[in-house]
């Protein structure tokens, strides 16, 4: 079996997945909860060679740190409206609280009316006229230092 391909297991109380990450899984344990655990089980059973299962280790293992640092961060956080509030501890991760429409855009519309795009703020002839300056002295520095009799001997800029 491919050690790089993860496929979803159940851990107690599961009832569906809801998200995957880069080394967790999310899924619905109830209408209030979600468990957030590694995206390798414990013990393995299916056969992998020597290295595909010091690799699956590793990513499990990072991921326990991952959960045992967010699991300190919510309680040193404590309750708040903002954060998502840590239920429990569950044998293979968090249990945490479930909020189904918890998206960022959708609780804080203000935030995309806030943002503004680099380029309508900042239009490219004006980043050019306001660089301009800065970048010809730059040029000027770095062509006299290698022009100079020490810098020939010890050069400190290298331009390809």
């Amino acid at each position: 079996m491919n050690p790089f391909e993860f496929r979803p297991w159940y851990p107690k109380g599961v009832t569906y997945f809801i998200a995957a990450g880069a080394s967790s899984y999310i899924a619905v344990v109830d209408k209030e909860a979600v468990l957030k655990f590694p995206l390798v089980p414990l013990k393995e059973t299916d056969v992998y060679t020597s290295t595909g299962l010091q690799y699956r280790r590793n990513v499990r293992e990072a991921a326990v740190k991952g959960l045992a640092v967010e699991e300190q961060i919510l309680r040193t956080l404590g309750q708040h409206p903002r954060i998502v509030r840590l239920i429990r501890k569950h044998e293979d991760g968090l249990v945490l609280e479930y909020l189904p429409n918890g998206l960022v855009g959708l609780c804080l519309p203000w935030l995309q009316r806030q943002s503004l795009d680099w380029d309508q703020q900042y239009p490219r002839w004006h980043l050019s006229k306001v660089l301009r300056p800065a970048v010809e002295i730059l040029n000027k520095l770095v062509k006299y230092q290698n022009t100079s009799v020490q810098a020939s001997l010890h050069p400190r800029v290298l331009i390809a």
